[in-house]
């Protein structure tokens, strides 16, 4: 009897030579796009969700760091350049996401998306709106651009952009959930078929 050849599991698809690179072209498109086409919601963006996925899916840091770049730049380039102490702060903070995407939720050697990821994921999320939140607007004070460089301006700073934090955690919350959530439940699919056509193969020998 010939061998019937079994569906892929989602390991195995994780490590083709060419669904990262659509994986990440298409988190590229939804990081740029989403910060084009999202102009009415200040800070409400993905770009922290797609570093944290990045991190947690891509087997070469680099990928992970690229797709993340990638986003911030092709969308800067439309939307404009910023003052560059500032960027670098931005930048700085969002590719740190694909580090902590990469040690904090992922397990190590497996892609694999359980429960317990799913909690760290949502810390990691409060963990990457905190982190913007404290370093971009410290670049922002430091910068001397609208706050006089005293502690009195770094107060002033922190207590104006308050009202901002809440759209970016709600934003990286939002994002997480749906990157993350859309990953599971490929997952979940992927090994629903391949049980069930390892049960049709069994039950044809």
């Amino acid at each position: 009897m010939p061998a019937t050849k079994s569906k892929p599991s989602l390991n195995s698809l994780g490590r083709s030579d060419f669904l990262p690179w659509i994986i990440l072209a298409g988190l590229v498109v939804i990081g740029f796009s989403s910060r084009l086409l999202i102009a009415d919601l200040p800070n409400f963006k993905p770009i922290a969700a797609i570093a944290l996925f990045s991190g947690f899916y891509f087997r070469r840091t680099w990928m992970a760091l690229l797709a993340t770049a990638l986003a911030l730049l092709i969308s800067d380039w439309q939307i404009g350049s910023y003052h560059w102490p500032i960027a670098l702060s931005v930048y700085g903070c969002l590719l740190t996401g694909a580090f902590i995407g990469r040690y904090f939720i992922r397990q190590p050697g497996s892609i694999k998306f359980s429960k317990f990821s799913a909690v760290k994921t949502g810390a990691a999320a409060l963990m990457m709106s905190c982190l913007f939140f404290a370093v971009t607007n410290f670049a922002v004070w430091a910068s001397g651009a609208w706050y006089s460089t005293d502690f009195q301006g770094l107060t002033n700073c922190y207590t104006n952009a308050v009202p901002f934090f809440k759209y970016t955690l709600a934003g990286d919350c939002f994002f997480s959930t749906a990157i993350f959530g859309s990953y599971a439940l490929a997952a979940a699919t992927l090994q629903r078929a391949t049980r069930e056509n390892r049960q049709s193969v069994v039950s044809a020998t």
